[in-house]
């Protein structure tokens, strides 16, 4: 999220949708009430990032009062979401995803075709590819 309140303020009440996708500032604060009420009652949140980076206490009090038109999660705050989530119990315009937005068939081809190369690799005495350690 944007760090200066004066930007994110402008962002939240000019944007139709706000997509958190990564946190690049340990300082940055999480979405929480007064950023809903900032935002357009047409706009939409999509969160891919980190889930703690919503307070999901205030979606759920946003989507109610009708502050902002709707939702989209692939990540919560605790992971698996729990059955008893009131997330999961009201009829909201809230799309939630199992933290699974990025797999895509290319993607699974992307990793297999890699970690069959660094089997391969290993097999033939040679280093793998992308090591970290």
């Amino acid at each position: 999220m944007v760090g200066d309140t004066d930007q994110r303020s402008y962002l939240l009440q000019n944007s139709d949708f706000i997509v958190i996708a990564a946190s690049v500032d340990e300082n940055d604060r999480p979405f929480a009430a007064a950023d809903f009420q900032q935002m357009r009652s047409t706009a939409y949140l999509v969160n891919v990032a980190r889930g703690y980076w919503i307070d999901e206490s205030a979606l759920l009090e946003a989507l109610q009062n009708n502050w902002i038109a709707g939702a989209g999660l692939d990540v919560f705050a605790q992971e698996p979401l729990d059955l008893r989530s009131p997330l999961l119990q009201k009829d909201f315009n809230l799309i939630l995803t199992p933290h699974l937005g990025g797999r895509t068939d290319s993607g699974y081809i992307g990793i297999t075709s890699a970690v069959t190369e660094n089997i391969q690799r290993v097999v033939r005495g040679e280093v793998p590819r992308n090591l970290l350690n």
